[in-house]
């Protein structure tokens, strides 16, 4: 995997654009890759206080630029991979939208509905958690911006996310499945900022 931060040309107005329309920022970051966000398994984080984001993906970047981005500088995420091990402790980063699936007998799909309380989403990064290879031995949640994007018309018009930001610490439990959780993202709402857990 590879880990690039690139700049928001915030000086042109697709770049400022690209701050509150994640539906562009999605189409502008998979511009860079020349691939779409499955086959890339790319995964993004913006930092709305110095016009940033950190994208992971399995490949370089193609493109250095376009008219919204700038990578800045790309690195190489094998040593880090190989070193992983059971038991290691990290701080982590999540911004996701925690919820639960409800169906009713008049609809024929399940609806998904956020979470409401710092309980069951505490509850539900749990889960997610033992599915991924890692436990939580810390957690506080932190105001986060929402997420606001326009697909076009015919495929559902305008979208907004209120996602919440998990701070913390996490113990790996099992190597395979923190990696494909690491590279897969944690979560719904991929495309558009979300379930990138960021380490340190």
């Amino acid at each position: 995997m590879y880990l690039s931060k690139a700049a928001i040309s915030i000086d042109v107005a697709i770049g400022r654009r690209c701050l509150w329309d994640y539906q562009l920022m999605h189409e502008r970051i998979q511009d860079l890759y020349q691939c779409t966000r499955q086959e890339g398994q790319i995964l993004y984080r913006v930092n709305l206080k110095t016009a940033t984001v950190y994208i992971l993906s399995n490949r370089y970047p193609v493109k250095k630029c376009n008219e919204a981005l700038s990578v800045l500088v790309s690195r190489n995420m094998e040593i880090f991979e190989k070193r992983l091990i059971v038991g290691q402790v990290y701080q982590f980063d999540l911004l996701t939208e925690p919820f639960k699936k409800v169906g009713s007998e008049e609809q024929k799909n399940s609806q998904r509905r956020a979470l409401k309380t710092m309980d069951e989403r505490l509850a539900w990064h749990q889960r997610k958690g033992e599915q991924n290879g890692y436990q939580i031995l810390q957690s506080t949640e932190y105001p986060a911006s929402p997420i606001r994007g326009k697909h076009r018309r015919d495929k559902g018009g305008s979208f907004q996310y209120y996602p919440t930001r998990m701070m913390g610490i996490l113990k790996i439990t099992d190597i395979f499945r923190f990696l494909e959780g690491w590279k897969n993202g944690i979560g719904a709402g991929k495309s558009y900022g979300m379930g990138f857990l960021l380490l340190k």
